[in-house]
């Protein structure tokens, strides 16, 4: 019921559950029927399957929203496929599971930065704790160009990321992580982490320069100060 509520269905999602699995054994004498065991486990499965599609097009939509983000205006620094893939091959990112990956390196480089020096530096702090430094990096970054909204993000986004990421509790069954994962994972050039990286810092800078935003490479200067290509 918890999964059901937090991926955003409603309670008659249960009963319609009930209707179509042989859940419920009729009662000789017409009282309320009775759940049988076989029925009981097909209802369990049915309700989970539903939740964790609920959570699966909630994940998707919000990780849709960051790549026509990264995409859009931002597209020409990405269009080399660098940043994503060096997200994906970076070596702190073992510390992640595959499906945190597919999320994280779906968000644009210039909030990840921010993100990942408040990630490493409240490590092992509570979720919220944690939560108000990734609030407090969109405020950084969207100041830092222009402060126009761009980088405050969304009800659905802000909680996909809380509760895939920081939670670490996505609702989500073995397959539909998988496929998630499939869709998300950048197609590897073979170049390893420090080219990639090298490339990255040369796009960095370009950016800073063309969206007149020095904070952009402060971020980058944090976040290698603080661990993010360890």
């Amino acid at each position: 019921m918890i999964l059901l509520r937090r991926a955003g269905l409603p309670l008659v999602a249960l009963v319609v559950a009930s209707l179509v699995s042989p859940a419920f054994a009729e009662t000789s004498d017409g009282s309320c029927p009775v759940p049988t065991d076989a029925g009981a486990a097909t209802l369990a499965s049915d309700v989970d399957a539903i939740a964790s599609a609920a959570a699966r097009a909630r994940v998707e939509s919000a990780m849709a929203k960051l790549d026509a983000q990264r995409n859009g205006e931002f597209g020409e620094y990405y269009a080399d496929g660098v940043r994503v893939e060096g997200c994906w091959a970076n070596p702190a990112g073992n510390k992640l599971t595959d499906l945190q990956k597919a999320f994280y390196c779906s968000m644009p480089l210039e909030f990840r930065l921010c993100n990942t020096v408040a990630l490493l530096t409240t490590k092992g702090k509570p979720v919220d704790e944690r939560y108000a430094g990734y609030l407090a990096c969109q405020q950084r970054v969207d100041a830092a160009f222009g402060g126009t909204g761009r980088f405050r993000y969304d009800d659905e986004i802000n909680s996909v990321y809380k509760e895939l990421y920081l939670a670490q509790d996505s609702g989500l069954s073995g397959s539909d992580q998988a496929a998630i994962i499939a869709a998300a994972r950048p197609k590897s050039s073979g170049r390893p982490f420090p080219v990639l990286l090298h490339g990255i810092v040369n796009s960095l800078g370009r950016e800073a320069v063309d969206r007149a935003a020095p904070d952009l490479a402060t971020m980058f200067r944090e976040a290698r100060a603080a661990g993010l290509d360890e």
